[in-house]
């Protein structure tokens, strides 16, 4: 017999794959060792910090778009998720690799990319977000 509550949750699975991908990407480029590391200087303009602001938007975007219905506890959820990874690997690039550093102005650069996400994704619903989407897409290929 046919379960509509399994065909459910794996639809709602499916619809989380995005995010659980990019999250992994994000982890897997952040924790890499990296050669010659730009100054460490505040400049949200720096390639480096757009780069950090397109991957955190793209995430948060991928993450509310999981859910079906959006409210303030589902972005709040994804906000300060996006926070935590942000500091974490912050935090293990400092401990685990000593060529990476940990940098304030990247988690900051996370938290704005975060919140143009969850912006998006709201404005994308309105049928307004497309273009500000393909930006996003178009500066972290450019930046990559």
């Amino acid at each position: 017999m046919f379960d509509q509550t399994n065909f459910e949750k794996q639809a709602k699975r499916k619809r989380f794959f995005p995010a659980f991908l990019w999250a992994i990407i994000i982890c897997v480029l952040s924790l890499m060792p990296s050669r010659n590391l730009p100054e460490l200087r505040f400049d949200l303009l720096a390639p480096d910090k757009l780069a950090h602001v397109a991957v955190y938007a793209l995430l948060s975007f991928l993450w509310l778009w999981g859910y079906k219905e959006t409210n303030r506890k589902k972005v709040s959820i994804v906000l300060l998720g996006s926070i935590i990874l942000g500091v974490l690997l912050e935090i293990a690039q400092y401990l685990f690799f000593p060529d990476r550093f940990f940098e304030l102005y990247d988690i900051l650069a996370n938290v704005i990319g975060a919140i143009i996400g969850i912006i998006a994704l709201f404005f994308y619903h309105k049928t307004l977000s497309v273009w500000i989407f393909q930006f996003l897409a178009v500066l972290f290929l450019a930046l990559s």
